[in-house]
């Protein structure tokens, strides 16, 4: 996930210093990359690469300057999303509005797993990648829920949907980061974005901007790699045919918490969207008893847990009427899907409460709930 700069100037200059001492490497101009010299093309390969103008323009339309950022003044107005992402409310007033008779009646429980239309669990172990199994797996997901068998068949004949297995390792390497830079005396430091392929956790919202922009190749094409060189994601093409085994999707949907007001048609919003589109990309903060969790019960997080950092998971389902044994109560959970392997939790999978109506309207949702920060779906049009 994005990380957020602290507000004082000393923990700037120590941020920055972080930065400067892993950004060993040149920027690259990937529109230029053909006419690169062999230097150039390792560190096009190990260092950081311009991001498009577009992604670049919206992205810095909140945060231009990190004197703006520290005290909210003089940012530009915010400019729409490009095509590339919209939110579930937007479809919702598009030509994509459903009809009464389209309607979703929503169950009181919900799983992908029983209609096979959620790939199995896998392992993001040693590295910092959940960010990218996250979307991949809600890509893998969107592709069984939205296209089907014979609609992968027709749009990606190199797949196979009994077996659809897409590559992290690719979604991993094309990463985002940023560093802190000192433009000149009237403008202070600038935050500067760039695609990079160190191993520090990712965002989602660009990694599925990416879907758009590169797309992803089958996991045969592409492998994962357990490991880094040197902190780095590796370039680990198995041939040179990932490049015409390319999934590319039409556009992002992104769920907000902030864009509704009633808490019913947010939960059934999360809901339909699982049903209609597949499993959703989400994001929580990982405390120690999380790590610890075998399964077997509701995870709530206990009061005195020390943080451990955020993470990256897969929304795949929800029971409203969820028996608890460990407190013999019924909860409204969701069914989420992890990658850390089938040894954590229950087989890689786990459930917990969903936001309540009073965390909801408060605005005060607790960090590890998945409400906390927006989901993410691929969409194919």
């Amino acid at each position: 996930m994005m990380k957020y700069m602290k507000k004082n100037f000393k923990g700037l200059i120590i941020i920055f210093l972080v930065v400067l001492s892993l950004l060993i490497l040149s920027s690259c101009d990937i529109s230029r990359h053909e006419n690169l010299n062999q230097k150039q093309v390792q560190e096009y390969y190990l260092g950081l690469r311009k991001l498009p103008d577009d992604f670049l323009d919206w992205w810095f339309s909140n945060v231009q300057t990190y004197e703006e950022y520290k005290t909210k003044k003089n940012i530009r107005k915010v400019v729409k999303p490009q095509s590339w992402v919209m939110s579930y409310l937007d479809i919702q007033s598009s030509q994509m509005k459903l009809t009464p008779s389209q309607a979703i009646s929503i169950p009181s429980n919900y799983d992908l797993r029983d209609y096979g239309l959620v790939t199995p669990v896998k392992n993001q172990w040693p590295n910092q990648t959940c960010w990218s199994f996250a979307t991949i797996g809600s890509l893998e997901s969107a592709l069984l829920v939205q296209l089907g068998p014979s609609g992968i068949r027709s749009r990606f004949p190199f797949l196979d949907p009994d077996n659809l297995d897409l590559s992290e390792q690719f979604v991993a390497f094309y990463n985002i980061d940023w560093s802190i830079k000192q433009s000149d005396e009237v403008h202070g430091y600038t935050i500067d974005l760039h695609e990079t392929n160190i191993d520090i956790g990712g965002n989602p919202l660009f990694s599925t901007f990416n879907l758009i922009r590169r797309g992803v190749p089958p996991e045969s094409d592409f492998p994962y790699i357990r490991g880094t060189q040197g902190g780095r994601i590796i370039w680990n093409p198995s041939g040179t045919s990932w490049k015409n085994h390319l999934v590319k999707t039409d556009r992002t949907i992104v769920i907000r918490r902030k864009d509704f007001s009633n808490y019913d048609t947010f939960i059934n919003t999360i809901k339909s969207a699982i049903m209609r589109f597949g499993a959703l990309a989400c994001g929580m903060t990982v405390y120690e008893d999380f790590w610890d969790y075998r399964g077997g019960g509701v995870y709530i997080k206990s009061p005195d847990s020390p943080k451990l950092g955020k993470h990256a998971v897969l929304l795949i389902g929800w029971d409203d009427n969820y028996y608890n044994p460990d407190d013999g109560q019924y909860y409204k959970v969701w069914i989420l899907k992890n990658s850390w392997g089938t040894s954590w939790g229950d087989n890689g999978y786990w459930v917990q409460p969903m936001v309540d109506e009073t965390e909801f309207y408060s605005g005060k949702i607790p960090d590890w709930k998945i409400e906390y920060d927006p989901l993410y779906v691929p969409y194919f049009e």
